[in-house]
């Protein structure tokens, strides 16, 4: 029985590993319309790439204007990326934006008379693209660079690098014309103008024709999932925080469902709900930015230096609520009715997403791993070498005191009010191993039992896994195996 208990459990806890290896191309992001996301005068922005009308922020300090472009100038977004896109930056909720228009190209159509610019997001096209249509008078394109505090920079034939007030580059300038099904290549160069003006300088061409300047490499800020969850039925949850924190669905082939992000929060954890929910855990840094939470916070504000976050998403990405936690977490489960449980460093919270202040907070000192189950039953897992001593066990447990720091504290807590129901210490590991540290994670079996996988790291450097089952009621065990690794 306990072998196919044993078998079951190990299928059940590697499927979602099995199914993330699934590979998923990385989601694109395009230039977002700024539709109050953003401050008055930009029109579109990605990263730190942000334009205005007559110029482009190239990177943090660093710009391009336009010397001497038509005031008339039609700045407009294409090639539209389809996904919704929810953006939900900083604390100023009346910034947050839903279903923002984003696009892979921005177009300056006039931007002098007969001479167009796009800019563009993605692999595989050049960053900037300039059209000259018969009769456009290159002499009047001109470009300068505005650097704060200062530019320090160096012109080449075809390209251009930046030193200061941030290291930038855009080079592989080239030039061609197409007539019929044939393309010709036309000499061009960069020419310096004054001290931090330049300008384009081409070799023969014909008038008559279309002449297309491209120059710059591909600008893209695609979004890597790092955490992933297959759904029931196909599809899959991810976060990230490549290019930007996000928190993206799937559908069955593929294909972006929506994308929400947020502003400089590493996501840790993620966890769909039954009811096509998304919970996202996060961790805060003093001065990295700061995340988005909602009029019900529980802890709507933080003034820690490390902190922990929990966001609650819709079924279609739109932000349902999300609060500071008072410390990293260290551990989450769901419940199967929406509540979220969560550890921080001494202490285990229950949340219900919108509902105010949390339902509990109790202490439980060296909290590392939380489980719930289908009835909604919760347990808990603690690791410490020097446990606290509140930790007791309760009566009729499988072992009543701590022996060395290859023992856990397990059991379980009333759902409703934290209260311990039943605790016991437990060996991981045979007794008077040189354990030097153990970081242990839970599931909670339908009928109560608690499986319990721990990485263990020795004396020496070695380490190793472990898989022990505590009985419901935590008064013995049902089941104890070295996996693997062991010195």
């Amino acid at each position: 029985m306990h072998a196919s208990r044993l078998l079951r459990t190990l299928l059940l806890a590697a499927a979602p590993l099995l199914a993330a290896t699934t590979s998923y191309p990385p989601l694109p992001r395009g230039f977002e319309q700024n539709s109050g996301q953003f401050e008055d005068g930009v029109l579109f922005a990605l990263g730190e790439r942000v334009f205005y009308r007559d110029r482009v922020q190239l990177a943090a300090g660093l710009w391009l204007e336009f010397v001497g472009a038509s005031p008339l100038v039609a700045v407009t977004g294409e090639d539209r990326i389809p996904y919704p896109l929810h953006v939900y930056r900083g604390t100023d909720r009346g910034r947050w934006r839903e279903n923002v228009a984003h696009f892979c190209t921005v177009r300056y159509a006039q931007l002098y008379p007969g001479i167009g610019a796009e800019w563009n997001a993605g692999s595989g096209v050049p960053a900037l693209r300039l059209t000259v249509a018969p009769g456009g008078d290159l002499r009047r394109l001109l470009f300068r660079l505005r650097g704060e505090p200062q530019l320090n920079w160096h012109l080449g034939p075809r390209g251009l690098d930046v030193i200061s007030p941030t290291v930038f580059r855009m080079s592989g300038l080239a030039a061609y014309q197409t007539a019929g099904a044939a393309q010709r290549p036309v000499e061009a160069r960069l020419e310096l103008a004054d001290a931090a003006s330049f300008r384009l300088a081409i070799g023969a061409w014909d008038a008559a024709l279309p002449l297309r300047v491209e120059f710059g490499e591909p600008f893209a800020l695609p979004l890597h999932p790092h955490l992933l969850q297959p759904l029931r039925g196909g599809g899959a949850v991810m976060a990230g925080f490549s290019s930007a924190p996000f928190v993206a669905r799937l559908a069955r082939d593929g294909a972006p469902a929506f994308v929400s992000v947020m502003e400089r929060l590493p996501a840790e954890r993620l966890a769909a709900g039954p009811g096509g929910d998304i919970t996202v855990a996060g961790r805060t840094f003093g001065g990295t930015g700061s995340p988005p939470t909602t009029l019900d916070a529980p802890l709507p504000a933080s003034t820690r230096q490390e902190d922990g976050w929990l966001a609650r998403f819709g079924g279609d990405g739109r932000l349902r609520a999300a609060t500071f936690t008072g410390g990293p977490i260290e551990a989450f489960a769901l419940e199967p009715g929406g509540a979220v449980y969560f550890a921080t460093s001494g202490s285990v919270s229950k949340w219900v997403p919108g509902a105010g202040a949390f339902r509990f907070t109790v202490r439980l000192p060296g909290i590392r791993a939380l489980a719930t189950n289908a009835a909604g039953r919760l347990a808990f897992v603690c690791w410490n070498p020097a446990p606290a001593d509140e930790l007791a066990a309760t009566r009729g447990s499988f072992r009543g005191r701590y022996e060395g720091p290859w023992d856990v504290f397990a059991g379980t807590l009333d759902p409703e009010s934290g209260r311990v129901l039943a605790a016991s210490f437990l060996p991981v590991v045979g007794g008077n191993a040189r354990v030097s540290s153990v970081q242990p994670s839970a599931a909670l079996a339908p009928d109560g039992d608690l499986w319990i996988s721990s990485a263990l790291w020795f004396s020496g450097g070695a380490s190793g896994n472990t898989l022990v089952a505590l009985g419901a009621g935590g008064s013995r065990i049902l089941y104890s195996a070295s996996m693997a690794g062991f010195p």
